[in-house]
């Protein structure tokens, strides 16, 4: 599980990685992202062709629901957290490395290998990885699609937004200001505002983009009234999307001039963002 997420990282997994890598009599690379953890990179050459790029992210989220994170086999088929996002594509491509190593190297295409770290978090490991391009002109990117091409890509932003209020001690609630009532009318407008107009617009291919309130948290103890309240948003963003566009049409001054708690604040932060690229030629709408 992604160290971010509160799991032991991915350095074991790209330990075995590595090993594996060794025995096809590739050289693994450790690109260090950072003090615990590290991609593996390998490149197989080849002459003919363009610069081909494998990759997956060995990092996965924590488990829920019926998830879970022993690896189950049944009819043919592995079950577990992580099985399908990404390890089984690490695994296919893995191979495919091995079958392509029986091909003449003048028969063949570069191919270089990436098993990267913290997709689901941050996305360091890509990103430490794209600092070299290795001459990179096609990419194969590991993610379940069912072996359909798929050729766009959302892009991402994700948002803090918080109220702050005052505390006081539950018994005198007058004294205070409430900051988990001042959030009320902002998950309203929200919904009220923000959710409908993306769902007007639509990409050809990824429909429309979209805006969840992923977490919430407020208060310290349950005879204090709360001083602050914070709710995490996921946006996702259709291709063509320019940050500056959504930071002037965040979800703050959407619902700011609709929505009112006299003696809170309200603020937002942008946690972090990672635009992934898309091939469209579809207009810039968010």
């Amino acid at each position: 599980m992604n160290l971010n997420l509160g799991g032991p990282g991915e350095a074991e997994l790209g330990a075995m990685v590595a090993q594996h890598l060794a025995t096809l009599g590739l050289v693994p690379i450790h690109q260090k992202v950072d003090a615990a953890r590290g991609n593996v990179v390998a490149v197989l050459e080849g002459s003919a062709g363009p610069v081909l790029a494998f990759e997956a992210h060995m990092d996965t989220v924590p488990t829920s629901g019926s998830a879970q994170a022993r690896a189950v086999r049944r009819d043919g088929r592995v079950y577990g957290r992580g099985a399908c996002d990404t390890k089984g594509s690490l695994v296919a491509m893995l191979e495919a490395l091995r079958l392509l190593q029986a091909v003449p190297a003048d028969a063949r295409c570069t191919v270089v290998f990436a098993a990267t770290l913290d997709e689901e978090a941050g996305v360091t490991g890509i990103r430490h990885f794209l600092n070299d391009s290795h001459g990179i002109s096609l990419a194969v990117v590991g993610e379940p699609t069912g072996l359909a091409n798929a050729i766009a890509h959302k892009g991402l932003v994700r948002f803090r937004i918080r109220t702050k209020g005052s505390p006081a001690h539950a018994s005198r609630p007058e004294l205070g200001v409430n900051a988990v009532y001042a959030m009320a009318p902002v998950l309203e407008a929200l919904q009220r505002d923000v959710l409908p107009r993306l769902a007007t617009v639509e990409h050809p291919l990824l429909g429309h983009p979209t805006m969840a309130v992923t977490s919430i948290t407020g208060g310290v103890a349950e005879n204090v009234v709360p001083a602050e309240c914070t709710i995490g948003i996921d946006r996702r963003l259709n291709p063509g999307c320019l940050m500056g566009a959504t930071r002037a049409g965040s979800p703050l001054q959407v619902f700011r001039p609709s929505c009112s708690a006299p003696a809170a604040s309200t603020t937002l932060t942008r946690m972090r963002s990672g635009l992934r690229s898309a091939t469209s030629s579809a207009p810039p709408r968010c």
